[in-house]
């Protein structure tokens, strides 16, 4: 992914994050702008994530364009 900065987070060492974050299925994927959530993407019942990098990346580029 271009423009933005990747985070990973093992919910099993920082539990409080996940509470806080409220991640109730994993994968979760949380775009945020600056400091604010802007879009998430969560896991299906299979727990599989669905979107493609493709998606988020175009949802990364429509939160920069939003901006202009």
């Amino acid at each position: 992914l271009r423009d933005c900065k990747v985070y990973r987070l093992n919910i099993a060492v920082f539990p409080e994050i996940q509470a806080s974050h409220s991640v109730q299925v994993l994968p979760t994927l949380v775009l945020y702008d600056s400091g604010k959530e802007v879009f998430r993407y969560e896991a299906n019942v299979l727990f599989t994530l669905t979107a493609t990098k493709k998606q988020v990346q175009n949802k990364i580029n429509s939160i920069i364009m939003s901006k202009f």
